[in-house]
């Protein structure tokens, strides 16, 4: 989603000289290319890019329905990562919906574009590496908030 949490997301990373794809419900495009992200007008265009990394970043409520809507060639390879405050709910959603060749990995960054709008050095973002055969992919994964200065917690998402 490119909301506010994940244009927030988004203007970080792109900052940092990233390449960022966006999608979302609503038409962001213009948003989007005032950030220098790439919007991706629909899910099946997604599944054209070369994007081994997807972050998901929608409410809690909409996150099943969201990821279903994925195409499964997309998340045949991917890294799927969320950024939802509730972390059971997360990866007992994704080990139901997700292929089983996707890896899994549940952060929960504690913080937002109010508290985080000044950077992100101290600040907490709890994750869980749940299925990950790609650990490299992964940890690239976890530096895009360890580069930030953020205050990495590893904790099972059942605590």
């Amino acid at each position: 989603g490119f909301g506010p949490f994940g244009q927030f997301l988004a203007r970080r990373w792109v900052g940092r000289g990233h390449a960022v794809f966006a999608h979302s419900r609503g038409d962001y495009a213009k948003t989007a290319a005032g950030m220098g992200v790439a919007w991706v007008p629909d899910a099946a265009a997604l599944s054209e890019l070369s994007v081994d990394v997807l972050f998901v970043a929608t409410s809690i409520l909409s996150f099943e329905k969201v990821l279903r809507a994925l195409p499964a060639p997309l998340l045949e390879k991917a890294l799927v990562v969320d950024v939802l405050s509730v972390k059971a709910h997360a990866k007992q959603t994704m080990l139901a919906v997700l292929p089983p060749t996707a890896d899994v990995l549940c952060t929960h960054p504690m913080f937002g574009p109010d508290s985080g709008r000044h950077g992100w050095q101290g600040l907490p973002c709890v994750y869980d590496q749940v299925r990950v055969a790609d650990y490299h992919r992964a940890a690239r994964a976890l530096a895009l908030f360890e580069d930030e200065g953020c205050q990495m917690v590893k904790l099972s998402c059942e605590r």
